[in-house]
């Protein structure tokens, strides 16, 4: 089933409930690039390949991921498989104040268009998504934005007349304000450059006017708040419960935009035990158009809360072929900066998926010196005579 990001919060439960009853879960990724380390003639050591990989996917990134979710059941000895595609979208389309260097390698992008893969699905339809490491920066940034306290100062010089005849003018505006309340008690505009005279009919203030204005506010009057306006600046007075309540709003804002960016990362954060906090509201959208739809909400929390009972209690086999690559660029992706080593790697790996198993690794394990075929198609080849178990799709 492809899901695009219009379907994809209509359909994220589903496949987190799928996850939830799973008893293995395969994935294989579509990449913008490959690491290309030029080989010598020595074979490389665990530990070289990993610094190989991990300097690639620094740089690369995940286009398509496919998961395919399967149930056993025990007393058939059959599977139940649920397969998903995803295309991601590298772009970043909430306003978080961080950024993404996407970058394609040539081969990556040949390969791709020779298999039919639309280059441009990614950015169109594809799912947002943010790794942990971005949505803690992305708080951090936005915290700081807020704490008027770390805001730099802009230091005026004495040949900077202008700007010092502003924030003069500007001072007289505030005082004059305090004393009489007019032209209006409740607050004071600034809106352009000589707020003593006459005022224009439209506000005009440029970013570095409307700059000094909040500094000499804060520095000046701290009984005063400046709020900032389009092309003018608000001056009110101090209210500590208003204040309180608007930084309460800017935090819940700021908690739907990660979650909202979040994306596709809740679906690894399933796969990995990590913390589901999404608002079950979100699952209440039309697959086809994204729209919110009417739904029975008891429902949605019980079905969330049984799939995270069941995640916690046992999580999925993570399943892969020829993984070593893939799941560094899983990590990279979602979870955050890639260790310094190998076997800080496999610690942390272990941590968020305890149970993984390679295909290729049991393919070609204790087969001598010169490994055998190990493609996909190679292996079912080989291995399609055997008896099978009965399979169902849904």
């Amino acid at each position: 089933m492809e899901v695009d990001k219009t379907a994809f919060w209509g359909r994220a439960l589903e496949v987190i409930e799928a996850i939830s009853t799973s008893h293995f879960v395969a994935f294989d990724l579509e990449l913008t690039g490959i690491p290309t380390k030029e080989r010598s003639g020595t074979k490389m050591t665990l530990e070289e390949r990993y610094l190989d990989v991990k300097a690639a996917a620094e740089r690369y990134q995940i286009l398509q991921i496919g998961l395919t979710c399967a149930e056993q059941d025990l007393d058939t000895g059959s599977y139940i498989v649920r397969p998903y595609n995803f295309n991601l979208n590298p772009l970043l389309e909430e306003r978080l104040d961080i950024e993404r260097i996407w970058s394609i390698q040539s081969g990556a992008a040949e390969f791709l268009l020779s298999h039919g893969f639309q280059m441009n699905l990614p950015m169109t339809k594809g799912v947002p998504y943010l790794s942990r490491d971005e949505a803690r920066k992305a708080k951090e940034l936005a915290y700081a934005r807020w704490d008027k306290s770390r805001i730099a100062d802009v230091q005026l010089r004495a040949d900077e007349v202008q700007s010092l005849e502003f924030v003069r003018k500007v001072r007289i505006a505030i005082d004059k304000w305090r004393e009489t309340g007019k032209p209006d008690v409740s607050f004071l505009n600034i809106v352009c450059t000589d707020p003593t005279g006459e005022q224009p009919l439209y506000p005009e203030l440029g970013n570095f006017e409307k700059r000094l204005v909040h500094q000499l506010v804060r520095a000046e009057y701290p009984d005063l708040v400046s709020v900032p306006k389009p092309q003018a600046v608000q001056i009110v007075t101090h209210n500590e419960e208003r204040e309180t309540s608007i930084l309460r709003s800017k935090k819940r804002a700021l908690r739907r935009q990660i979650e909202r960016q979040t994306g596709f990362r809740w679906i690894i954060e399933a796969l990995c035990g990590g913390e589901l906090k999404i608002d079950v509201e979100s699952f209440a959208r039309d697959v086809h158009t994204g729209a919110v739809r009417s739904a029975d909400m008891l429902d949605l929390k019980a079905r969330f809360s049984r799939a995270q009972t069941a995640l916690k209690n046992r999580r999925p086999v993570l399943v892969g072929h020829n993984m070593f690559t893939d799941i560094i660029y899983l990590y990279r992706t979602f979870i955050g900066p890639l260790p310094p080593t190998l076997e800080e790697f496999r610690e942390v790996i272990h941590q968020n998926f305890p149970s993984v198993v390679d295909t290729k690794y049991m393919a070609t394990h204790n087969c001598g010196d010169i490994n055998p075929k190990s493609s996909l198609d190679q292996i079912h080849n080989k291995l399609r005579a055997q008896e099978m178990p009965v399979i169902a799709k849904e």
